[in-house]
């Protein structure tokens, strides 16, 4: 399985060690031993996130009320977040849904969603 790394930040915390074993062979047999990191994985797929896929980890991880209740993340912050990429993934739809006051940018929406990603799965290891 290829791995890519999107920053030197995120290999340093790969090297990390937890417990006995450093955070990315912990990620990694858990994902092999968890179907839903592995699935949790796959919604992220490979390189920078689009709306779609931010939209989706929002839902995967119970929404806004999931993600509230597991103190992930404030009910604004992801409402925003969530109400964008609502908006963006159905792009030439007849029924647009609105957007927030104050848009996040797509690298803000990547940057909550990858770190909701890192808090659940964080949560499961």
């Amino acid at each position: 399985m290829g791995v890519n790394i999107i920053s030197s930040k995120g290999l340093a915390q790969l090297g990390k060690m937890r417990g006995k074993q450093p955070l990315g062979s912990a990620v990694f047999q858990s994902m092999n031993l968890d179907p839903p990191v592995k699935e949790a994985l796959a919604i992220h797929g490979e390189g920078e996130l689009g709306w779609s896929q931010i939209y989706d980890i929002i839902e995967f991880l119970g929404g806004i009320k999931g993600i509230v209740k597991a103190k992930f993340a404030t009910s604004e912050r992801t409402r925003a977040i969530r109400q964008t990429a609502n908006y963006y993934r159905h792009l030439g739809s007849t029924k647009k849904s609105p957007l927030p006051s104050n848009p996040p940018s797509i690298a803000e929406g990547g940057d909550f969603a990858r770190g909701l990603l890192k808090l659940w799965i964080g949560s499961r290891l």
